[in-house]
């Protein structure tokens, strides 16, 4: 049987009350262990205030790394600064629309009817994948989930030659 290839991940935090107060970042521990017990690596960590400026900065800052996936945690809700959701559909050359839907649907499992204002979203970047969630502990577990398990398929469809 094949292995699967470990896939590269960029986490990005988006949290202006964590940035401001030096708070401890849950979910993106959260998401760190569950990327690491998958036999993934976590190559790129940091956590930025809800600002558009410094969120897309962010995305482009750990392109650099050459990560395979960069997820956005936070900023994905109705606040007037929840912008990570728009940041992402900004700088993606290609949208994935069923991520969110599925999100949606697992997480209306767990919330209930409040699983619709999370704007969970994946789009591509050249061949890196650009995924945010909502920055609760449970969405990030079922976001980072459901991402795990299609990662390996949409990166090969990606990467091959047309």
């Amino acid at each position: 049987m094949e292995s699967k290839p470990t896939i590269k991940f960029a986490l990005i935090t988006v949290s202006t009350s964590r940035y401001d107060r030096k708070i401890s970042d849950e979910s993106g521990n959260i998401a760190s262990g569950l990327i690491r017990s998958s036999n993934n690596k976590v190559i790129f960590r940091w956590l930025v205030p809800d600002k558009e400026v410094k969120i897309k900065g962010e995305i482009f800052r750990a392109l650099n790394f050459f990560p395979d996936v960069i997820i956005l945690i936070g900023g994905t809700g109705p606040t007037k600064d929840d912008l990570t959701d728009l940041c992402v559909k900004s700088v993606s050359d290609k949208i994935i629309e069923g991520f969110g839907e599925r999100f949606r649907d697992l997480s209306y499992k767990e919330v209930g009817d409040n699983a619709m204002i999370g704007n969970a979203i994946m789009g591509m970047f050249n061949d890196s994948v650009i995924i945010a969630v909502p920055g609760s502990p449970s969405a990030v577990r079922t976001s980072i989930k459901l991402a795990i398990n299609i990662l390996p398929h949409i990166l090969s469809l990606r990467r091959r030659e047309p």
